[in-house]
C-alpha cells in the first residue's frame, strides 16, 4: 500500500523524538482513528466493519480480538516502545471494571473525521463520538484516581495522543458520490480543508491544550494518490458490492 511507508515514517519521527528516559516518564497513551487504530471498539456495533473473526489475529497472542490485521497495530508497537499495556478499547469489558490503565484506545473502523463518513457500512464511533469518550474519560474516570484538577492536568501533559484518521473521508465518503454528497459540495481543495478545520477544532478543543507530545499521522495524501480501482477495492474490504469499477 502507498501509505505504509507514511505510517512507519511517522512512527519513526515520534519514537525519534523520544528518548528512552522521556519514554518511561508517559502516563498513558490515549488513540483516535479508524480501522488502523481499532482494537475491538466496534466488536459489538451493527457494522460490517469489524475484525473479531478469523483469520484476523491469526499471530496475536489472545487470537481475534477486533484489530485489523494478524498481528499488532501501529498503536501496539507504540505502547511497547513506551513500555505500558496496550490500552484497551474504551467500550470493550475493561472499561466497565472501574480500573484505570494507562490510556485507552477510542478508534473505530470505518470512521472518519466527518460524522457521516462510513456510515454505509453501519455504525461507527466517528472523531465527535471519539473525542465525547475522551472527555467522559477526563470527567469521570481519571478523577477516580487522580483527585485534583491538577492531578489530573499533569497526567494529561504526560501523555501521548496517537490521532490517525482521515482516509475514510475519502473512501468511504467524497469518493463515493451515489452515496454521498460531498464530492458535488466541495471540490477537493475545499474537501482538505474541510477536513482539517474539522479536525483543528476538534483537537484544540478537546486535546491540544492539555498534551505534551502529539503524532497526528492523518492520510489525507489519499486524496491525491487513490485510484478509481480503489473503490471497487474498499467495497470488496468489507464484503458487499457497494461501488462499480469507474472506467
Amino acid at each position: 500500500m502507498a501509505t505504509k511507508p507514511f505510517f512507519q515514517l511517522s512512527f519513526l519521527l515520534l519514537c525519534l523524538s523520544l528518548t528512552k528516559s522521556q519514554a518511561k516518564h508517559v502516563a498513558a497513551l490515549y488513540i483516535f482513528g479508524d480501522s488502523d487504530l481499532d482494537n475491538g471498539n466496534n466488536n459489538d456495533k451493527d457494522t460490517l466493519a469489524k475484525a473479531n473473526y478469523p483469520p484476523y489475529g491469526i499471530d496475536y497472542p489472545k487470537g481475534t480480538t477486533g484489530r485489523f490485521t494478524n498481528g499488532l497495530t501501529i498503536a501496539d508497537y507504540l505502547a511497547q516502545f513506551l513500555n505500558i499495556n496496550q490500552p484497551p478499547p474504551f467500550l470493550g469489558p475493561m472499561a466497565a471494571t472501574g480500573k484505570r490503565p494507562r490510556g485507552y484506545n477510542y478508534a473505530s473502523a470505518s470512521a472518519g473525521i466527518l460524522p457521516e463518513t462510513g456510515t454505509i457500512v453501519g455504525s461507527n464511533l466517528n472523531l465527535t463520538e471519539q473525542v465525547r469518550l475522551f472527555r467522559k474519560t477526563v470527567d469521570t474516570i481519571l478523577p477516580q484516581s487522580l483527585k485534583t484538577p491538577e492531578a489530573i492536568s499533569r497526567h494529561l501533559s504526560s501523555s501521548i495522543f496517537l490521532v490517525l484518521i482521515g482516509s475514510n473521508d475519502y473512501a468511504m465518503n467524497y469518493l463515493l458520490p451515489q452515496f454521498s454528497n460531498s464530492s458535488r459540495l466541495y471540490n477537493p481543495e475545499q474537501f482538505a480543508e474541510l477536513l482539517l478545520n474539522e479536525l483543528g477544532n476538534h483537537l484544540q478543543g478537546s486535546i491540544i491544550q492539555e498534551i505534551h507530545v502529539v503524532l497526528l499521522a492523518m492520510k489525507l495524501e489519499l486524496a491525491f494518490q487513490i485510484k478509481p480501482r480503489a473503490r471497487t477495492e474498499t467495497a470488496m474490504y468489507f464484503g458487499m458490492e457497494l461501488t462499480t469499477p469507474m472506467q
